[in-house]
């Protein structure tokens, strides 16, 4: 309606939570924010008109034993809705961890993003689905006493439409003296999509109001790393180079 000079909306939420407990720890939660609601002047907001529950349940343990310090195992979910009660987003995922005798740490997680709509990809035009997208993450790092840190990871994702994401990533740091401190984080990201807006024609049929949406296979490779050196003036001051 370009004739509207403003917005009317709210937005709430309502959370249950335990984080305290020897095992089990929970939380469940509610939000929405209305379709009138809309804050840019005075803040950022990515999107609206939407009602969202997520939950999610931890074991953990962390009484030490002959191999391991403590573990934790979370199960969570996530679905978010319309106010016409159209899926948006909704994924399942888990999370495990283990701390080593040695301070070592082991982590896993995988999740599926399940099929849904998007109202941004067709750049305001009508709701477009989404596929499915599946995910496996494995990290390893060392102690974070020792003098020399370092860590591990994999990231494997890919979609019901083919579309891969891969990231190969690490972190290794050493303390060559107690006033130097250098690190390096060298990260490889192999990125495909599969449904890339491109461009909007005006020669569609009437299930796309009369346009026609243009999209793309985007396939990306990208290598970056941090280098940070620091060293230590004294125990208030520190040159940091990056």
């Amino acid at each position: 309606d370009s004739s509207r000079t403003s917005l009317t909306g709210f937005t709430a939420g309502l959370d249950f939570v335990k984080n305290t407990g020897k095992h089990w720890l929970y939380n469940v939660g509610l939000e929405t924010d209305s379709p009138g609601f809309e804050p840019n002047d005075i803040g950022r907001l990515s999107t609206g008109d939407a009602i969202l529950g997520y939950g999610s349940v931890t074991y953990r343990e962390t009484v030490p034993k002959r191999y391991y310090r403590g573990y934790s195992v979370t199960l969570g979910t996530f679905q978010e809705r319309n106010y016409d009660l159209v899926p948006q987003f909704h994924f399942a995922r888990a999370d495990a961890g283990v701390t080593f005798r040695n301070f070592w740490n082991l982590n896993a997680t995988t999740w599926r993003d399940f099929r849904g709509t998007d109202e941004r990809l067709t750049r305001g035009g009508p709701l477009m689905g989404t596929p499915f997208f599946d995910v496996g993450i494995i990290s390893l790092q060392n102690a974070s006493s020792a003098k020399t840190r370092w860590q591990g990871r994999v990231y494997y994702g890919k979609d019901d439409l083919g579309a891969i994401t891969n990231r190969l990533s690490g972190f290794i740091a050493f303390k060559p003296s107690t006033q130097w401190d250098f690190s390096i984080s060298p990260n490889f990201l192999r990125a495909q999509n599969a449904r890339q807006y491109f461009t909007t024609r005006s020669d569609g049929g009437a299930q796309t109001f009369g346009r026609r949406y243009i999209f793309g296979f985007l396939d990306q490779s990208i290598f970056s790393s941090v280098v940070r050196l620091n060293y230590a003036v004294k125990p208030d001051l520190t040159l940091e180079m990056y």
